[in-house]
């Protein structure tokens, strides 16, 4: 199993459009390529948000080999996307 953690810091001023948005949008494009299995969307406590919120959203894949296929074919788009509906008011990094 392998976990593909999306860590996003969201402003203020979006986080109610950008938290639908996930929750309609992203996730649900994300299950649908067929890659994950299970998915886990946490926000950071504990964290100072004067700047904004933290999320985490986790991600489930059998191994390797699928992550890669993920990241070949549909890592650049998701990633474009989020870019193009927030701007720098959604910034994430990706960890496995």
């Amino acid at each position: 199993m392998i976990i593909l953690n999306e860590t996003i810091k969201v402003d203020l001023e979006v986080l109610e459009s950008w938290q639908a948005w996930v929750e309609n949008q992203h996730i649900p494009a994300m299950m649908k390529t067929g890659i994950f299995s299970t998915y886990k969307f946490c926000r950071l406590l504990g964290m100072n948000e004067t700047d904004g919120a933290t999320f985490a959203i986790q991600y489930t894949a059998a191994d390797m080999k699928s992550l890669h296929s993920y990241q070949i074919h549909y890592a650049p788009q998701f990633s474009s996307e989020m870019t193009q509906h927030f701007g720098e008011k959604a910034l994430a990094f990706r960890t496995i």
